[in-house]
């Protein structure tokens, strides 16, 4: 009963029922602790107390309706959401300890039911003495010690009596609120310090007597009976109100006898008592104790322990504040750009404030503000370095004591410190001697500013000062050449600890930042870049107020790219000057990793940097290198394809900032240098970058052709037209490049580490880079390789040139360089040593005869030199088959030598002229369009003069030539086409593939060597050599390579298509060639013989050019057919090149259409790069589709007589074979007859006044031994391209009393089926069959002696002859495979339905064999009705019999023959089987 009026149940019944879930939310739904204070009823509308829910979960708890766990539970759940649990649960439990307790519970019961209610009170009592147990470790012991009664806690075993501590309570209230402090108030009178302090204050001066002042204070000491003690401490606080009299105290002092200890010990009362009442220690106080220091009256030793903080304390507590001034760097938005900054005069006040909290920091500048810089020092080496001097106080007093220090030598050594300042010597003790000398200053005033550190920026005048006396010491240095001492040293700690961070706290001084690059610049580019990494890395980390600095600068940054644009570049330029005028380093890192993200920030940026100081451009240098050089960054893409991005967006931007402003150069150059000396091509873009912006010298496999025609002519030319920019205004930048070069002999180091570099990229890279990269890296190396050689030969001197260049065998054997580019960096001095020798032999003497004798006098002079140094660059072997001056003669010349581009000069000249008319026109001042005018005349004078002179350079070089090509090809019988192999593979490929120019110098000097009438030299066989099958040198060529030997061959092809187009051009250029001819004889004296019956003639050279055509489509369909990406991208790239001239044939571009769309079909989602190049192929094939011609018109396939010309088209193509077979026996015949050679000239009959074609057939064994077969019948014996050419060249059947006149009638073997009619017609004529029959034995001796020596001359072959009939063998191979691919037929149409009639006639013949001998005789009837002789008709019976005795079907022989045809027209062209007579 007593439990239901206390708590009534039904309110908890609800609360019973709940869970864990429902009991949480009703705790969150509880008002916040702020809600508790409020007033307002809208904050408690709804909202349940959260007591109240502790109370009745309490209450539940006691009345055992809910387990005590469960209650705890809840307890543990509920303070995890609402931390004022603890609070609040104390409550609940005083409210509970109150309603428990056993009085107050028996009071209120009646008297009949007070036995029942004190016994469930006392159970209830237990339950809560439980309960409050179990929330001990809830709400804590101190709270509950705070809340609960003293007899609860006993119960609690909180206390342990409760009486004991109520005691206790009571004695410490007691003390602390009513007991009084006593005072010694009965010994010492008052009256006496009264007195005592009345004396001390009177008014004195620095003459009053201080020994009757001292009199007195002993009788007031003896009369009250004073504390000695206490009486110095009245006159230190005398001395501290008024120490200004300082003079007088001091000796009051010093005459009271007081001892040294007992004064320390007093002053560090007074300071430790400020300490233990928290106050602050006034500046007189300081000064009082800096004063008795200086004089001498106490030791900084003895007091130094009296001072707070300690020192392990005030080195935490700097360390921590360091930490967190990192911390606060690393954050994005530490500070807020827009926040107003604070007043200087705040600033000063909290500085003041902040020393004077810290006594060993108010000491110190009590000390300094005295001059005494020896006792100073040594709070100085207690304390964490620069932590003292960061107080603005204490780098304010050092810096007058260095004013001070440094004011005569300052005067002594800089000029312009006539009029400033002076400064005189500080007599007092402690302070430093002024300095007269530079060892003065080494040994009194660097060690203050190393301690003074980056907190010299209190007064930049000192710095200044600093800055020039140390200029003047660098510069008496280095002029007197003397050894670096300590002092050299020093400046450089003084630079990197004091002098260069001090800039970082200084707001916007421009002339401070030069000042102090006009100190920093006499050191080399190492030490400044060593001075700026320490500055960025360690000065920043080391200061609190440089990492503020750093924070502050970095938002300000990150607040000015937001904005920047083109639009506002002046202003934002501006503001980005005066962050660089304090944080250079900082602002550059976080611009440059703008830069690197965003490309498009480079312009706007490039632009903004205009007003820099001359030490900020230095810094951006160092801030690019470190950008490079970050070894976390990944210089390649995923794809490891193409540079990064980011590297470069920084090439471009390093190549225009040290273009448009002046940084030193020479750091970036000697970092590119140092990777290439790693074998690291990966920055090759910043050199070419640099290259191409501040010379204007561009290299892209893009340049147009009159770029290219631009640069064959003179340096104005070149300038004028060769580049995409102007090189007028690249001239001072250009100036610097190469200055810097120069300065550091960076120039021959980098030429020669870019050859090794080039080579070391194929052989020297790691099997898992993909071959699609390496080629890529190769042109990198290659293009800056030709792009740096292309400035130095611009830019340098020659005599610089000569002087730093190594000779050429020198390159080749010490340096492993290649010769082709040793000759392209040597070429500049070649063609320099051989004009300078020319014009001190010519003594400008104007005759054009005596002119060229004296250049080739100049040339063979030099030539001779180069000759020598050459001869060990290739194996001995080579020169055999060139000549070594035909090698040097190549590579040492150059396009200006051999070719005027007459045509570009002329429209320069055309566009000056309107340039000229353009400026009549134009509104611009007369004086200003004067000078405009004069500059283009000028311009346009320079160059008709230069065309003029190399026009005349041009005729000299080809004399000198054409004295020189008897010499070229030695002349070899048995290895013919190894000359011009040997001068493919070490001349014309390796300089072909080198670069554009070069390209278009290998076409020039081929036709060159062809007009010059060049002995031995075969330009068909040349040509042939470059059209048979380019498959491989495909597969072997790099992009960039492809895009040079794609202009080299449209070169060519642009010869030869010359040629076939016009008869006139032909016989102009080529009847009367020696490279033309069919015949090359043995004797010398007969290589002049160039008749008509030795060349080919023109529509033979039509044939041979659609054999090439035909090749050449072969190769292309065979690469754009394989898997092999870099074949694919090479042949797309070549064919892109050469699509003006290639193909022009219709079927041939059919076939290669078919194969470029189905390229586009298959790479259109695996390699997009592919697809693109076959979808620009495509386009522009497109446009010359119109162009093309059919195959009829090309090339004339019959040359027929005008009798025969309607027989030949009425007659049936299938009687072709028959035909062909008499008339090659019958010319055997009659060749066997004539001569014992089997090869000799066959003169064809003319008919009607046509001349008839001369040719040559080389059938005999001697001339096949003599001849070098070994490589022309290699490209001869081309199975799939000769089954198209056979049919082209066949002649059509002709009357008996005619001889055919095509060359490939006379050239072809005789078919098994000709040779088997031969033989049985040799013996109806009157032979004997043994005789047949040894004839045979005999004839297959012969061709097993042939065979024999064929081995031996093989095994007799050159290592290099045999690397050549390997690749014939395996590109034959390759052809083979790739025939059904290529698409192109290999008979015509015609001859395939004539063959497929003749078999399905043989077939019926061989059906009625057997039947009777009169069908037989109609059959053959039948078939000598088809042909055109009787012997065909005879020679098919037999065959015919002959095919069914061994049991073959006519048609299988029918085809055998016509394989056997086919094999044997390889032979049908005339230059492929050359001889000699």
């Amino acid at each position: 009963m007593a439990l239901a009026r206390l708590w009534p149940l039904e309110a908890l019944e609800n609360l019973q029922k709940m869970g864990l879930e429902e009991i949480l939310s009703q705790a969150q739904q509880c008002r916040s602790p702020s809600q508790d204070y409020t007033d307002s009823d809208a904050n408690t509308a709804g909202a349940k107390d959260l007591k109240l829910l502790l109370y009745q979960l309490c209450i539940l708890s006691l009345q055992q309706k809910m387990k005590q766990e469960t209650v705890l539970t809840y307890f543990e759940e509920i303070q995890k959401i609402r931390p004022d649990l603890k609070s609040k649960l104390a409550d609940v439990l005083f409210l509970l300890d109150l309603e428990t307790d056993d009085k107050e519970i028996t009071s209120k019961e009646g008297d009949g039911n007070e036995n029942t209610g004190s016994t469930e009170m006392r159970l209830v009592r237990q339950q809560f003495i439980a309960l409050a147990r179990s929330c001990v470790g809830i709400v804590g012991e101190v709270i509950l010690k705070q809340r609960l009664e003293f007899e609860t806690l006993e119960s609690l075993g909180l206390i342990t009596s409760s009486k004991a501590f109520n005691q206790k309570y009571v004695k410490i209230k007691t003390k602390l609120f009513y007991k009084q402090q006593k005072f010694n108030l009965l010994r010492e009178e008052s009256e006496g310090y009264a007195k005592l302090i009345v004396e001390l204050n009177k008014d004195v001066n620095e003459s009053s007597d201080t020994q009757k002042v001292l009199g007195v204070i002993n009788s007031l000491i003896a009369e009250f009976d004073l504390d000695p003690n206490r009486v110095i401490d009245f006159i230190l606080n005398a001395f501290e109100f008024r120490p200004q009299q300082m003079k007088y105290f001091v000796q009051l002092i010093k005459s009271y006898n007081c001892e040294a200890s007992t004064l320390c010990n007093t002053l560090g009362f007074k300071f430790s008592f400020l300490t233990m009442d928290s106050g602050l220690a006034t500046k007189s106080l300081y000064f009082v104790a800096a004063i008795l220091i200086q004089e001498g009256l106490i030791a900084i030793e003895d007091l130094y322990p009296h001072l707070k903080p300690a020192n392990d304390e005030f080195e935490k507590d700097y360390k921590q504040s360091l930490v967190q001034a990192r911390s606060n760097a690393k954050k994005i938005n530490v500070l807020n750009p827009s926040e107003k900054p604070t007043s200087i005069e705040s600033e000063i006040t909290k500085d003041i404030e902040r020393t004077l909290q810290n006594q060993k920091i108010g000491l110190c500048f009590a000390l300094l503000s005295l001059y005494d810089w020896s006792h100073s020092q040594f709070i100085f080496n207690q304390l964490p370095m620069h932590s003292v001097a960061s107080h603005q106080l204490i780098a304010v007093a050092l810096c007058k004591i260095l004013h001070t220090t440094v004011d005569p030598i300052y005067k002594k050594f800089v000029p312009k410190a006539a009029n400033s300042q002076p400064y005189s010597q500080i007599k007092r003790t402690g302070c430093p001697a002024q300095c007269q000398n530079f060892d003065d200053l080494m040994n009194d005033v660097l060690p203050i500013c190393y301690h003074l550190g980056p907190y010299i920026y209190v007064d930049q005048i000192l710095i200044i000062k600093l800055l020039r006396i140390g200029k003047a010491y660098l510069l008496e240095c280095t002029s007197s050449n003397n050894q670096k001492d300590a002092l050299w040293g020093m400046m450089l700690d003084l630079l990197s600890e004091c002098l260069i961070p001090s800039l970082s706290l200084t707001e916007c001084n421009a002339s401070l930042g030069e000042e102090l690059w006009d100190m920093i610049k006499i050191y080399p580019y190492t030490v400044r870049y060593h001075l700026y990494h320490h500055w960025k890395i360690v000065s920043y980390n080391g200061h609190i107020n440089l990492l503020k600095s750093k924070t502050k600068t970095l938002d300000s940054a990150r607040y000015i790219m937001k904005r920047i644009t083109k639009e506002n570049v002046k202003p934002s330029g501006r503001q980005l000057g005066k962050l660089s005028h304090s944080n250079p380093g900082i602002l550059f890192d976080y611009l440059l990793s703008q830069v690197q993200k965003f490309d498009n920030f480079i312009g706007p940026v490039i632009d903004s940097l205009k007003y820099l100081t001359s030490i900020a451009y230095d810094v951006l240098a160092h801030c690019a290198i470190e950008a490079l050089s970050n070894a976390s960054k990944q210089r390649s893409k995923h794809d490891d394809s193409t540079t990064s991005d980011w590297l470069q967006s920084l090439a471009t931007f390093c190549g225009l900032v040290f273009k448009k402003y002046t940084p030193e150069v020479t750091g970036l150059l000697q970092y590119i240098t140092n990777q290439l000396k790693d074998e690291s091509s990966f920055d090759l873009p910043v050199l070419q970058e640099m290259i191409t912006k501040m010379s204007g010298i561009e290299i892209s496999v893009e340049t147009t052709q009159d770029q290219l025609e631009a640069q064959f002519g003179g340096d104005t030319l070149i300038a004028e037209g060769s580049f995409f920019t102007n090189i007028r205004n690249v001239k001072k930048s250009s100036q610097r490049l190469r200055d810097s070069l120069l300065s550091e002999n960076l120039a021959v180091p980098l030429c020669l580490l870019l050859g090794q570099q080039r080579e070391k990229i194929i052989f020297g890279t790691s099997n898992d880079i993909h071959i699609k990269v390496i080629g890529k890296l190769y042109d990198q190396c290659q293009d800056t390789l030709i792009q740096f050689g292309w400035f130095l030969a611009n830019q340098l001197h020659i005599e610089d040139y000569r002087k730093h260049l190594p000779p050429m065998n020198i390159l080749q054997q010490e340096y492993h360089i290649k010769p082709d580019v040793a000759f392209f960096f040597s070429r500049p001095m070649f063609h320099h040593a051989v004009q300078s020798r020319y014009e001190k032999l010519n003594d400008k003497n104007n005759d054009k005869e005596r002119s060229t004798e004296a250049y080739i006098a100049a040339a063979e002079a030099y030539m001779g030199e180069l000759i020598e140094c050459t001869r060990s660059i290739l194996p001995a072997p080579t020169w055999n088959d060139i000549s070594i001056q035909l090698y040097v003669t190549f590579w040492s010349l150059s396009m200006y030598d051999i070719y005027t581009p007459t045509a570009r000069y002329e429209s320069e000249i055309n566009k000056l002229t309107l340039a000229i008319n353009a400026v009549d026109v134009e509104n611009i001042a007369p004086s200003k369009r004067k000078k405009e005018k004069e500059r283009l005349t000028n311009l346009m004078e320079k160059l008709k003069i230069e065309e003029k002179k190399q026009k005349e350079h041009t005729e000299r070089v080809k004399a000198r030539l054409s004295r020189e090509k008897d010499a070229w090809f030695p002349l070899r019988t048995s290895k013919k086409d190894l000359r011009v192999l040997c001068f493919l593979q070490t001349c014309i490929f390796p300089r072909g593939c080198f670069s554009s120019a070069d390209a278009v110098f290998c076409a020039k000097f081929i036709f060159l060597v062809h007009s010059l009438k060049s002995p031995n030299f075969s330009t068909l066989l040349l040509f042939d050599k470059l059209f048979s099958d380019i498959s491989y040198i495909v597969s072997c060529l790099t992009e960039n390579e492809a895009h040079h030997y794609g202009r080299f061959l449209c070169c060519m092809l642009e010869t030869i298509d010359k040629w076939h187009r016009s008869k006139e051009k032909y016989d102009k250029e080529c009847s009367n060639y020696p490279g033309f001819a069919t015949i090359i004889r043995k004797n010398e004296a007969s290589q002049s013989d160039t008749s008509k019956s030795n060349q080919l003639e023109f529509e033979d050279y039509r044939r041979v050019c659609r054999k090439w055509h035909y090749k050449l489509t072969r190769a292309f369909a065979s690469c754009l057919v394989s898997e092999e990406y870099i074949q694919i991208r090479n042949a797309l790239i070549i064919l892109t090149k050469i699509v003006q001239y290639f193909p022009v044939i219709d079927n041939l571009g059919k076939a290669l259409k078919n194969r470029v769309d189905k390229l586009q079909k298959d790479e259109k989602d695996k390699r997009p790069d592919l697809h693109a190049l076959a979808t620009g192929y495509a386009g522009r094939f497109l446009s010359k589709v119109s162009q093309m011609i059919p195959e009829e018109k090309f090339y004339v396939k019959e040359v027929t007589t005008k009798s025969q010309s309607n027989k030949s088209a009425s007659s049936s193509s299938s009687s072709i074979d028959t035909t062909k077979s008499k008339a090659v026996n019958q010319t055997s015949s009659k060749s066997s007859e004539n001569s014992n050679v089997s090869g000799s000239n066959v003169n064809s009959a003319t008919n009607n006044g046509q001349p008839a074609v001369k040719a040559v057939v080389t059938e005999s064994k001697k001339s096949k031994k003599e001849a070098s077969v070994s490589d022309s019948t290699n490209i001869s014996k081309e199975a799939p391209i000769s089954k198209n050419l056979g049919s082209s060249l066949q002649d059509s059947k002709k009357p008996k009393e005619h001889v055919k006149q095509s060359d490939d009638r006379k050239l072809r073997q005789p078919s098994p089926i000709a040779e088997e009619l031969s033989k049985k017609r040799k013996v109806q004529d009157g032979s004997s069959p043994i005789e047949v029959v040894k004839r045979d034995k005999h004839e297959k001796g012969k061709e097993r002696e042939k065979d024999k020596s064929r081995i031996e001359r093989k095994r007799e072959r050159p290592q290099d002859t045999e690397i050549v009939v390997q690749k014939e063998s395996k590109r034959r191979r390759d052809e083979d495979a790739t025939d059904k691919l290529s698409g192109v037929p290999s008979t015509s149409s015609k001859t395939v339905r004539s063959n497929v009639e003749n078999a399905k006639v043989h077939k019926e013949k061989s059906k009625s064999v057997k039947s009777s001998h009169k069908a037989d005789a109609t059959k053959s009837s039948a078939r000598g009705s088809r042909s055109s002789s009787p012997a065909s008709s005879t020679g098919s019976k037999r065959k015919e019999k002959d095919s069914h005795e061994r049991g073959r079907s006519p048609s299988h022989n029918v085809r055998r023959e016509l394989r056997d045809e086919q094999k044997s027209s390889r032979k049908q062209y005339p230059f492929n089987n050359i001889r000699f007579l």
